[in-house]
């Protein structure tokens, strides 16, 4: 298994297996391929050079979306997406798309993400050493602003 910097040319053929996997339980998610790589394009624009596929041949195996930060006295590496064929889960691929795309960021970088923690997604996350945050929680919603249109 070869890692990269996910290239333009990647995208959607990244796109293609995301709406693969997601469509697989647990999630059940209905993405189109094009509205696949309109999402992660706007991920891969943000930092480029901080996206990476896992690939076996000329076949992506495995994609991870992120970017990192200056975060107090240390960086922090963002994963927006990160995701694995399923035939390939288990077998170390998405470790080896977090371990580069964590060196590439540099020494001591830190790592955060959110996850449904009903899957083996959150599993995989823990057995890493990654542990819910003890003070910020995730809030989503549609806010109503009254009056304004």
């Amino acid at each position: 298994m070869n890692v990269r910097r996910c290239l333009t040319d990647d995208l959607k053929a990244c796109a293609a297996l995301f709406a693969e996997v997601f469509a697989e339980p647990p999630y059940f998610e209905l993405w189109r391929v094009q509205d696949a790589c309109a999402y992660l394009k706007r991920f891969w624009q943000i930092s480029p050079d901080e996206c990476f596929v896992a690939t076996k041949g000329s076949e992506i195996e495995g994609a991870i979306f992120g970017y990192s930060y200056p975060w107090q006295n240390r960086r922090n590496y963002f994963v927006h997406e990160l995701y694995v064929r399923q035939i390939r889960r288990k077998s170390g691929v998405g470790r080896l798309l977090l371990e580069y795309a964590v060196e590439n960021a540099g020494p001591g970088t830190t790592v955060s993400l959110i996850a449904n923690e009903r899957t083996g997604a959150a599993k995989f996350y823990e057995a890493l050493g990654l542990f819910q945050h003890p003070y910020y929680k995730f809030y989503s919603g549609t806010i109503q602003f009254k009056g304004v249109k």
